[in-house]
């Protein structure tokens, strides 16, 4: 029975060893600044809605206040890289603005090589599932990667 427990014990670690992270929806091998990497696709990307900017005529601001990295999943066209961020409108900048802030979440969709595919406006606190090549939120389909374009 020992040697039982003890064969199981050794055998364990191996098992953990040879698990792929990307198989858990990590990112891959040479991703491992994933977040930096999807900040700069979204700055780069002249999307409106994506990149940050400040507006002089209405003095405001609009800026990327959070972003979270969903996973890497496997789909028929390639890895997709899931993104949810938020962005927020700011008041008008014055000493005497006490107007509140408005906020506007995404769900983004880049490739390996951090190109955005897309995005589609979610809630805040909505939770978005991946299965079978489909995001969605609270039953909502936001991306299907197995539809031909």
């Amino acid at each position: 029975m020992h040697l039982f427990v003890a064969l199981c014990l050794a055998v364990l670690p191996l098992a953990d060893v040879s698990a792929s992270a990307e198989s858990e929806n990590e990112p891959a091998k040479n991703q491992m600044d994933v977040v930096a990497q999807a900040i700069a696709a979204l700055s780069s990307s002249k999307i409106e809605e994506l990149t940050s900017r400040f507006n002089q005529k209405e003095n405001t601001g609009y800026y990327l206040k959070d972003i979270s990295f969903l996973g890497r999943y496997s789909t028929r066209v390639g890895p997709r890289l899931l993104f949810r961020t938020t962005f927020i409108r700011s008041s008008p900048y014055r000493p005497d603005a006490v107007t509140p802030t408005r906020g506007h979440s995404y769900l983004v969709a880049l490739d390996d090589k951090f190109s955005v595919l897309g995005y589609r406006s979610i809630e805040v606190d909505s939770t978005v599932t991946f299965s079978h090549g489909k995001a969605r939120s609270e039953e909502a389909l936001l991306f299907d990667f197995n539809a031909a374009k």
